[in-house]
């Protein structure tokens, strides 16, 4: 759940401190006119992060409908790019 994202992104945050390196974070937020649809939307939103983000990124649901992503070692400008690619 949401309390597990939020640990994780605790640790991202203090380990970019330490070691002086960016951290970024794209929270979203998926919606759909009916249930089946919304279920549709997400599943299709999960493989698409799962095919695009790096294997130290850390995918997380931080509410029913709001989905967040950190990206470790990213700043601004190539957080940005990552976004648009993935939305």
């Amino acid at each position: 759940g949401s309390k597990g994202f939020y640990e994780k992104l605790l640790v991202e945050v203090s380990r970019a401190r330490r070691i002086d390196l960016p951290v970024s974070v794209l929270t979203f937020v998926v919606t759909g006119k009916d249930a089946d649809e919304f279920n549709r939307t997400t599943q299709l939103v999960a493989k698409v992060l799962k095919r695009f983000t790096r294997v130290t990124d850390v995918i997380g649901s931080v509410s029913d409908q709001q989905f967040s992503v950190i990206f470790p070692h990213t700043a601004g400008s190539p957080s940005a790019q990552k976004a648009a690619r993935l939305l």
